[in-house]
């Protein structure tokens, strides 16, 4: 599409090129979580990179769905904390946050999202292989659940930490795998 000048009362304003293409990815990662039994209110993973969250650096994006999947077969309701900034800890995993006020500044928090119980299905295929599944934001009609991020200015990358609101207990560190279907808006 070439560029197109609209004059209105005197006033001309031109728009440049654009198309209507939109595109995404699929994007998944294991955060580093504790095997000791997790409480309510507990850490559940400090800060994980989502590379490439958005398309450009300090670009931005929406998160249509996410999936927590759990490969031990445990039920791990948690809340996530989506933020600009990396390398900072909400504080020891499996104990309450002890992050200074400073820090949760820094965090540069873009979102708050729960993974409700509501979002829960068992794949409990056998005893052996039983896999528990969250999906958030599955349907075109569940707009409420989509997430608007952003990256900080030199990066293309966004973190997410998890905070459990029930208690929990996980056999291996990486049983947990987050994925986040991400359109990407520039």
């Amino acid at each position: 599409m070439s560029k197109l000048t609209v004059t209105a009362n005197g006033i001309s304003q031109t728009m440049g090129n654009s198309t209507n293409e939109k595109s995404g990815r699929v994007i998944r990662v294991t955060p580093t979580c504790s095997t000791t039994a997790y409480t309510s209110g507990d850490v559940f993973f400090n800060a994980t990179e989502i590379p490439d969250a958005v398309r450009v650096r300090g670009g931005s994006a929406v998160i249509r769905n996410i999936s927590l999947i759990n490969y031990d077969n445990e039920a791990s309701i948690i809340d996530l904390i989506f933020h600009q900034t990396g390398g900072i800890n909400l504080g020891t995993l499996n104990d309450q946050p002890d992050i200074s006020d400073a820090n949760v500044k820094n965090l540069n928090i873009i979102a708050h999202h729960e993974m409700a119980s509501g979002d829960y299905m068992g794949l409990n295929s056998s005893v052996d292989s039983a896999v528990n599944l969250y999906t958030s934001g599955s349907s075109q009609a569940d707009n409420n659940r989509h997430i608007l991020i952003s990256a900080s200015e030199d990066s293309t990358s966004i973190y997410v930490s998890g905070m459990a609101t029930d208690a929990t207990n996980l056999g291996n560190a990486t049983d947990v795998e987050l994925v986040f279907c991400i359109e990407y808006l520039d």
